[in-house]
Order: structure tokens, then C-alpha cells, then sequence
């Protein structure tokens, strides 16, 4: 079986960020917009506040030239897990997103509320629309358990009913 190339980003994050035990890169439609343009992913929703005050965008060709774009090689994962830092999600310019949690339920709510967040914010560009107060930011990033628990109960459910 062929491995993935980009297998190398969680090695990295994991190396990097102790606090870490879950890892997904994706390439989520919703995103993509704001890792191909200058706009920033602001957080819109109490929920997708699980992204945390700022997202980071980082950008390959600054470290590495043209590329292919692929996180293949251990310093590109490195530096992607540096521009991640202490953050809960990093954009790749011109490629997707990279997302971390504690565990794999922090992980899945947060990638699915940050996609959220972010279609949320792009239907809303043509109209006015505000933002989690900076008050709030300072603790965008803390979801309870109970919230936690509600939302993987929920998405297990109907992922078990979608199962041929």
C-alpha cells in the first residue's frame, strides 16, 4: 500500500507540540479561499471559536521556493509545525489546512466548526457582519467537554446511520 507523502506534517507536529495526539490535513472547500487569497479566517460563531484568536498562514515559497505545493520533506513539516506553534490551525498558502486537538474529538470539532466558520464568513463578506468580541477571543480556543461530548455523540450517530 502506498503511503501518503504528506505524512511527514504530523511527525512534525507531533515532535513539536506534546499537547498534541491528533493530526488532520485536509483540503476543505470552505478554507481553500483564505489559503488563496490575503483574507484572514476570523472566527464567527461561538462554535467555531475552537479555532482559537489567530490563525497563522504559512507560506512554503518564503523557506523553500517553488514547490509542488506537497509537505514531503522533514524541514517543510517543521517549518509548518513552527508557523503552527502553539496555535490550533494552521493554513498552508495555496494548499489547505492543517488542524490539531488534544485528542481526536477536539480534532474532529474543531475541523469541522473551523470549516464552519469559515463558509460562514465568506456568505457574510457582502454584508456586514462582526466577529467574536476581543474579550471573547482571549478564550476562543477552550471548548468544554460537555459541548465536546454533545457534538461526537451527535456525529457519531449519524455517521453510524450513513454506513451501508
Amino acid at each position: 500500500m502506498a503511503l501518503y507523502s504528506e505524512r511527514v506534517i504530523h511527525g512534525a507536529i507531533y515532535r513539536a507540540r506534546p499537547d498534541v495526539n491528533a493530526v488532520c490535513h485536509h483540503h476543505a472547500p470552505s478554507l481553500l479561499p483564505f489559503c488563496l487569497t490575503g483574507m484572514k479566517l476570523r472566527v464567527v460563531t461561538q462554535l467555531g471559536a475552537s479555532i482559537g484568536k489567530d490563525v497563522p498562514l504559512w507560506d512554503q515559497r518564503q523557506e523553500f521556493g517553488a514547490t509542488s505545493h506537497l509537505v514531503v520533506t522533514e524541514p517543510q513539516a517543521a517549518s509548518l509545525a513552527r508557523c503552527l506553534d502553539a496555535h490550533a490551525i494552521v493554513l498552508m498558502k495555496r494548499h489547505g489546512a492543517t488542524v490539531v486537538g488534544r485528542n481526536v474529538r477536539e480534532l474532529v470539532f474543531r475541523s469541522i466548526y473551523s470549516a464552519r466558520d469559515a463558509e460562514l464568513q465568506l456568505r457574510a463578506r457582502y454584508t456586514e457582519t462582526s466577529t467574536c468580541s476581543p474579550r471573547r477571543k482571549s478564550t476562543c480556543r477552550q471548548v468544554s467537554e460537555a459541548t465536546l461530548t454533545r457534538a461526537w455523540d451527535y456525529w457519531r450517530r449519524v455517521c453510524h446511520r450513513l454506513r451501508p
